[in-house]
């Protein structure tokens, strides 16, 4: 594997007195906003720049689409739950849920139901 192909281990955020080293071990999930992206710890939101789909080519299989404004780390899911005809991820050490589209369901149910893998 070529150091270009790897994923990313850190993400820089910029603030304005200094810049701030996020692991993605660390990230519970990446919610778009606009033209910014939260990235969702358990300790602290931090807001950078680009897109859901350049990240999810950086941080490779570890993360999973769960709807257009949503990328969560596999890791961090705990189970889904169902309330209202609407699909939700729970994760492990938050209160914190995402609703789950219909169009991604499907493929989240299937990593689910195979151990998560």
């Amino acid at each position: 594997m070529t150091p270009a192909s790897r994923p990313r281990t850190h993400i820089a955020v910029n603030g304005k007195t200094r810049i701030t080293l996020v692991a993605v071990s660390d990230i519970i999930f990446l919610k778009a906003d606009s033209k910014l992206i939260t990235l969702v710890t358990r300790d602290a939101n931090y807001q950078v720049s680009g897109t859901l789909k350049q990240f999810r080519g950086e941080l490779g299989d570890t993360f999973i689409r769960l709807h257009r404004n949503t990328l969560a780390a596999k890791e961090a899911i705990r189970e889904l739950s169902r309330e209202d005809d609407r699909w939700y991820a729970v994760f492990s050490d938050t209160e914190e849920t995402r609703q789950i589209s219909r169009r991604e369901i499907p493929v989240v149910r299937k990593w689910l139901k195979q151990g998560r893998m």
